[in-house]
């Protein structure tokens, strides 16, 4: 039976471990930020834990997709990708590595994987194509970074925002038609569900905090629960 386990923002948490030995996917899709904690995990041991992620996909690289997260480029230490609160041991990130097992967006079976979303108005602006978007390699791309409608925006919350930034409430206004989306980026009591006018989906997946992660079985979306 094929199994998706998708897992929110990970930001230096290492449960993800036991998940996968408890479920047995057949494949795992991670949504980005492996690194930046709110929970006092060292720097260290975040970098510890991405090293972990990394090896695992090298294991298993047919089987594991890594995306990439607004948290990770600014680790990398890009001027375009500076956010708040910052990642100090910049010079320990893994970049080169991460660049060449990681991408900016997978798409399958009619569902869209990336960090926070991706609206038609980036997709109008960008200059590139979804499936464009999913084959480029280059980590250090600007046209990723904050990108508000106007000054007042300064929490990602416009359809002009990227992948790594935009947020629900401008995403499900301008998605495009035909896709179910799948993002993590904006905190959640539990992966959640929302329903834009046509009736497309757009599952919020930023809950590891609480232990809340998705698997897609047959594909049936099903919310499940580990205790942290």
């Amino acid at each position: 039976m094929k199994k998706i386990l998708v897992f929110g923002d990970i930001h230096g948490r290492s449960f993800w471990k036991e998940v996968i030995m408890a479920e047995q996917p057949t494949q795992t899709i991670f949504l980005g930020d492996y690194v930046v904690s709110r929970e006092g995990v060292s720097e260290e041991a975040q970098l510890e834990n991405l090293a972990d992620i990394l090896q695992y996909k090298e294991e298993h690289a047919d089987e594991v997709i890594l995306l990439r997260g607004n948290h990770d480029t600014e680790a990398a230490g890009y001027r375009w990708a500076e956010c708040y609160p910052d990642f100090e041991s910049k010079e320990l990130f893994p970049t080169k590595r991460f660049e060449q097992l990681t991408q900016w967006m997978h798409q399958q079976d009619g569902i869209l994987f990336s960090h926070a979303g991706v609206s038609r108005t980036f997709l109008a602006d960008c200059g590139m194509t979804i499936e464009e978007m999913e084959r480029s390699a280059d980590l250090n791309d600007p046209r990723f970074g904050f990108t508000p409608l106007d000054g007042y925006d300064t929490y990602g919350n416009s359809i002009t925002q990227t992948p790594l930034w935009i947020r629900p409430e401008a995403l499900i206004t301008d998605m495009p038609q035909g896709l179910t989306q799948v993002v993590g980026h904006t905190t959640q009591s539990q992966v959640t569900m929302m329903e834009d006018e046509q009736g497309n989906e757009l599952w919020l997946c930023d809950a590891l905090r609480q232990g809340s992660y998705l698997c897609i079985e047959e594909a049936e979306f099903v919310v499940k629960e580990w205790v942290v």
